[in-house]
């Protein structure tokens, strides 16, 4: 898996002017070809998993058992998402966690509604933090479905953060 090779790419454009002619201009890059895991393939371990998150995205943390990474969106909003790994019931699972708002922000009954509707993972308190929260077990994951639920957490965390005004996470 960690070989490399190397590649050269050629890009073409023709150029010419009405009756004087055409040229072919041709410009030559080096590009690396990194072999990855075929994304349809599940992850046999978190460590191959942490690997693969950590050549995809620049982590702003990273421990053992979780990573996090943070994501821009338009306006400058932030949105941090924490990925981390568990053992439970005899599986390993993998957590998708984002910050939206204090407990008092909006009222726990409407954080379950808008639970409701959610594609993926749903409102969770913790502490005094309302938290949006996906799982799954570590060997259903591939690397399609770990984009979706990284990038619909932090979205929806986002989304939430800009209606109650509290972009703290």
């Amino acid at each position: 898996m960690s070989r490399q090779e190397f590649w050269i790419v050629v890009l073409l454009g023709i150029t010419g002017l009405a009756g004087v002619g055409v040229g072919i201009v041709a410009t030559v890059t080096w590009m690396e070809k990194r072999e990855r895991p075929d994304p349809a393939v599940t992850y046999r371990d978190w460590s191959e998993l942490l690997a693969e998150l950590e050549l995809r995205y620049r982590l702003a943390e990273k421990e053992e058992d979780s990573c996090k990474i943070v994501f821009e969106y338009d306006g400058g909003t932030l949105q941090a998402v924490t990925v981390a790994h568990y053992e439970s019931m005899s599986h390993h699972w993998v957590d998708f966690t984002s910050g939206v708002a204090a407990s008092d922000a909006f009222p726990a009954e409407q954080a379950l509604e808008r639970s409701f509707s959610m594609g993926a993972g749903g409102y969770v308190l913790d502490d005094d933090t309302f938290v949006i929260r996906a799982q799954m077990p570590l060997n259903r994951l591939d690397w399609t479905t770990v984009e979706l639920y990284l990038h619909a957490v932090a979205w929806a965390a986002n989304e939430a953060e800009v209606e109650t005004g509290q972009d703290k996470f």
